[in-house]
């Protein structure tokens, strides 16, 4: 597992921009060559769960002081919501566990990755 502070792909508004398209030519080939399961970030003020083509999953959990927009449709999102919240995560070896929840305490989306 990773975490750093910007995220590599987005589904909020940085989803084009030139500070993440850098970032991920960057990282995304130390990711894939290290087979890193799991990478966490902030940033974007929004609650995601990316997948795209790999072997590493992205969280983003920005979503607990402003909310900003989501694109939706994007290939490779399983999750992605304009609401405030945060995400809570548990771990094994085995599995990873990870819970979205809204400021009302609804849990909004959950999934459990297994090696």
């Amino acid at each position: 597992m990773v975490i750093g502070h910007h995220p590599i792909y987005t589904v909020g508004p940085r989803i084009k921009n030139y500070d993440t398209l850098a970032v991920r030519k960057v990282l995304k080939d130390v990711l894939e060559r290290n087979k890193v399961d799991i990478y966490l970030s902030g940033h974007d003020h929004s609650l995601q769960h990316l997948k795209p083509e790999g072997h590493t999953h992205h969280f983003i959990s920005g979503a607990g002081s402003e909310v900003t927009p989501v694109t939706t449709g994007i290939a490779y999102s399983r999750f992605e919501a304009a609401d405030y919240g945060f995400m809570y995560f548990s771990a094994d070896k085995n599995r990873f566990n990870a819970k979205v929840i809204n400021a009302e305490g609804k849990v909004i989306y959950q999934t459990t990755l297994s090696k």
